[in-house]
């Protein structure tokens, strides 16, 4: 497996980046265990590199655009970056072509799953209330869109 840059831009959200994961895996956090969606079978390292890579594209996405807390975050930013991370793109980031199903379905993930594991967040959150695409899975949801 090679080595990946996993550095999330605004430091704010980098707690976010390592929640995430800890959570995700549901290995470092015992509490994940009776979390209603967590995962129950311990996904492999390949995955969790895999997550980590998704989730710190959606962080750094909302930095660039001026987002400093997942507090702030709204069902249109979500929409907005599945739009624009859905397309694969060259070196020059042109579009290329869309994403196949599985990779939107990931992208859909990375972006849902801070708000499943929410309870288990050190230091920052969506709004108590809200979840995105609230009611549909992450497969469901790539294809309907």
């Amino acid at each position: 497996m090679s080595s990946v840059e996993l550095e999330v831009l605004l430091p704010q959200l980098a707690a976010v980046q390592v929640d995430g994961v800890e959570a995700g895996t549901g290995l470092l956090r015992i509490t994940a265990r009776v979390i209603p969606y967590a995962f129950r079978v311990p996904p492999t390292i390949t995955t969790c590199q895999s997550r980590l890579q998704d989730l710190q594209k959606w962080l750094n996405w909302l930095t660039r655009r001026g987002i400093a807390s997942l507090a702030q975050v709204t069902q249109e930013h979500c929409d907005a970056y599945y739009a624009w991370a859905r397309q694969i793109r060259d070196k020059d980031g042109r579009v290329i072509r869309d994403a196949g199903p599985s990779a939107r379905s990931d992208l859909i993930a990375a972006v849902q799953e801070p708000a499943l594991y929410s309870s288990l967040f050190s230091t920052d959150r969506y709004p108590p209330t809200f979840t995105p695409w609230s009611g549909r899975t992450p497969h469901y949801s790539s294809c309907r869109s």
